[in-house]
C-alpha cells in the first residue's frame, strides 16, 4: 500500500504530454488499472506514458499474466503499441523489486537448511505454514488452529517457549507458521521451502499483544544491525496492515522494556529461532 501511494503520488505530480488516450481495464466491474498513450505524434514504440494503478489487487493480478511476454515481442514491428505496453510493465516490476529491496531487504537464501524442513519438490514441511497476501478479516489466531495453541499457551505460562516465525517473500508476502520444536524442529525454510526471503524473525504471544522481532539465523543473519533494524520497523507495518484486528510491537535488541520502543543501536542476539548454532545456523 505505501508503494501504490507513491506511484500515484509520482504520477500525479510527474510531466505528461498535453494530449492522452487511455484505456481502462476492470476486473469485473471494478476498476484495476489505466493505460495512458501519448497522443502527440512520437514514434509509437515509445507510446505508452504510464500505468496508473486503480486498485493494486487487481491490477497486480491481471498484470501478472504478461510477466514474461518481452521476450515474445522482441522484434515486433514498432507500430504495435503491445511491445511498449509490455517494456512499460516490465519498467514498473522493476521498479517494484528494488522498492521490496529498500524495504525488507535484498533476497537471502536460507544459511541452512535441514533434511526434515524442505520435501522433495521443494516444498516446506512445516504443516503450519501460510502464505498471506492480503489484509485479513480474521485475527491470527483464527489462521490455523496452531496459532491459536501457541498463543494459549503463553497466556496461561508467560515462560512458554511457543512462538511463531515469520519472513518477508520475494514477492513482498508474508510467511507465517509456528515454530515446530524438537524432536521435528522444523523453522523458517519449513515454511518457505527452498525460496530465497528477506527479513524474518519470530513472532511471540504477549499479554494483549504479538511482538515481533529480527532473529533469524538462517535469513537475516548478515544484514547490518541498522538494516535489521529499519526492515523489522517496515515489515511490522506490513504485518499490521494484514492483520488489522491484532496489535503488533517490534522488539529490537537492547531496547528499554517499554512496550514499542525503538532502541537506536541494536545488537545481533545470542539466541532465538533459527540462530547459529556451530555456526551451521541450525534452527
Amino acid at each position: 500500500m505505501i508503494r501504490w501511494r507513491k506511484e500515484k503520488l509520482s504520477f500525479l505530480t510527474g510531466n505528461l504530454a498535453r494530449l492522452q488516450w487511455q484505456i481502462d481495464f476492470f476486473w469485473n466491474s471494478e476498476p484495476a488499472f489505466r493505460v495512458f498513450l501519448d497522443a502527440t505524434d512520437i514514434p509509437l514504440g515509445n507510446a505508452v506514458s504510464g500505468i496508473y494503478i486503480h486498485d493494486p489487487i487487481y491490477a497486480d493480478a491481471m498484470l501478472g499474466g504478461f510477466k514474461g511476454q518481452e521476450c515474445q515481442v522482441a522484434g515486433m514491428d514498432d507500430e504495435h503499441f503491445f511491445a511498449a505496453f509490455t517494456r512499460a510493465i516490465k519498467q514498473r516490476r522493476e521498479n517494484y523489486e528494488g522498492h521490496l529491496n529498500d524495504m525488507y531487504g535484498t533476497l537471502r537464501a536460507p544459511n541452512h537448511i535441514k533434511v526434515n524442513e524442505v520435501s522433495r519438490d521443494g516444498e516446506g514441511t512445516n504443516p503450519t505454514a501460510k502464505r498471506i497476501w492480503d489484509p485479513q478479516q480474521i485475527p491470527l489466531v483464527e489462521v490455523h488452529k496452531a496459532y491459536k495453541r501457541v498463543a494459549d499457551e503463553a497466556s496461561s505460562n508467560p515462560a512458554s517457549k511457543s512462538q511463531l516465525i515469520w519472513a518477508i517473500g520475494k514477492g513482498g508476502e508474508l510467511f507465517i507458521a509456528e515454530d515446530i520444536p524438537k524432536p521435528d524442529e522444523l523453522g523458517h525454510p519449513s515454511m518457505t521451502g527452498m525460496q530465497a526471503a528477506r527479513i524474518a524473525g519470530e513472532i511471540k504471544r504477549k499479554c494483549d499483544y504479538w511482538e515481533v522481532n529480527f532473529f533469524s539465523g538462517r535469513y537475516s543473519g548478515d544484514y547490518t544491525d541498522a538494516e535489521k533494524t529499519q526492515f523489522l520497523t517496515n515489515a511490522l507495518y506490513k504485518i499490521r496492515s494484514l492483520f488489522p484486528r491484532d496489535t503488533f510491537e517490534a522488539f529490537y535488541p537492547d531496547a528499554p522494556p517499554s512496550k514499542g520502543q525503538e532502541p537506536k543501536d541494536p545488537e545481533t542476539p545470542e539466541g532465538g529461532s533459527d540462530m547459529p548454532e556451530a555456526n551451521l545456523g541450525v534452527a
